[in-house]
């Protein structure tokens, strides 16, 4: 305003001329502002360094020399004159340093992008092992021969064990004191003289948790599911099996084989995994996907659905970046000179304080 309402220089082709430096004494702070034309011989590094030998004058209150020097400096600016070797030297030094910060600033976050892509990836990844997986249970279960190969709530693969076979009362011993998912069959006659049987366990290398219901799931799983104060036992009559709401507790008839399953009754607990899967990666699936695969008689392919979800994503992503490269293109071009107040400074300007 001051600039403007003082007349300070004039205007020609090249922008205005003025120059003025403003000193608020009470606030202990410094400004220099230049007109357009003057943008060739008092850069901001040399404002700048202008400013900073002026600081130490007014530090001790002696204004009059602070400006002289000031003054000094920008005449012998404005006039062509060649910087002092000082100037130089804190000018490069002064680059330098910025340049090392923005150089490791930029390393940081190029480490943290890479980081962030690299988790992306992967979780993208299992998500799509998962709807894979769903997709082939489905056909199974289409067959009448679904079985459960992972834990509902985790989702995490079960593990398979080896134990050796031995008889005693014609009883075969599985090593835990558990048949549980024992996937060969009992005729001694189809084991080939195999000495190994095999055995499943939870992913967390325990036996796992069959329901009477014929639900399975990890032991940990379970664990925490039944001790948690809004999940376990409720009003429904005690402890329930979180798929299919049948009982749970040790009341119910027991159940040491998962038997295979048929479509129908799969149903419920491919909803449940599919509600799992969405608690999981809210971010990458869509309650409209899920929504869509809730559908008894959807016959699509999950992995798919996603497939082309992940590619409609991107290119929104990539139409999102282009649309804000386009504005600020704009917003750029349309930039004009610097407001100062009630008037115009077309060069800008640089200011500091004198307590640093």
């Amino acid at each position: 305003m001051i600039h403007e309402e003082w007349g300070v220089g004039y205007q020609t082709q090249c922008g205005g001329t003025g120059l003025l430096i403003f000193v608020a004494k009470g606030d202990r702070q410094i400004f220099v502002s230049r007109g357009g034309a003057l943008l060739h011989a008092l850069s901001d590094d040399r404002i700048t360094y202008v400013v900073g030998k002026m600081k130490p004058n007014f530090r001790d209150e002696r204004y009059a020399d602070g400006l002289e020097t000031g003054i000094g400096l920008l005449t012998d600016y404005v006039s062509g004159h060649r910087p002092g070797f000082d100037e130089n030297v804190e000018a490069i030094s002064t680059l330098l340093g910025i340049l090392g910060m923005f150089c490791a600033c930029i390393g940081c976050f190029s480490c943290i992008d890479q980081c962030h892509k690299r988790r992306e990836a992967r979780v993208r990844q299992s998500i799509r092992d998962d709807l894979a997986l769903l997709d082939r249970d489905r056909a199974r279960a289409l067959q009448g021969q679904y079985r459960a190969t992972s834990c509902p709530i985790c989702l995490d693969e079960f593990q398979k064990k080896r134990n050796p076979r031995w008889y005693g009362n014609g009883k075969k011993h599985d090593g835990e004191g558990q048949p549980l998912l024992n996937n060969h069959p009992t005729n001694d006659d189809d084991h080939d003289g195999e000495d190994e049987e095999e055995q499943i366990l939870g992913s967390d290398g325990k036996a796992l948790k069959l329901l009477p219901c014929g639900h399975v799931f990890d032991q940990t799983c379970w664990d925490d599911f039944s001790s948690h104060p809004t999940m376990g036992p409720s009003a429904e009559g005690g402890l329930r099996c979180p798929i299919c709401r049948e009982p749970a507790d040790a009341g119910a008839a027991a159940c040491t084989v998962q038997g295979p399953m048929n479509d129908t009754a799969y149903q419920e607990e491919r909803r449940f995994r599919l509600d799992r899967l969405q608690e999981m990666y809210p971010t990458f699936i869509g309650t409209q996907y899920v929504d869509q695969w809730y559908d008894p008689d959807y016959r699509g392919s999950l992995l798919d659905d996603y497939v082309a979800m992940e590619e409609e994503q991107r290119r929104a992503a990539e139409a999102a970046a282009i649309e804000r490269r386009r504005m600020y293109s704009i917003d750029s071009n349309d930039s004009g000179p610097m407001e100062f107040g009630g008037g115009k400074a077309d060069g800008g300007g640089v200011g500091d304080s004198w307590e640093k």
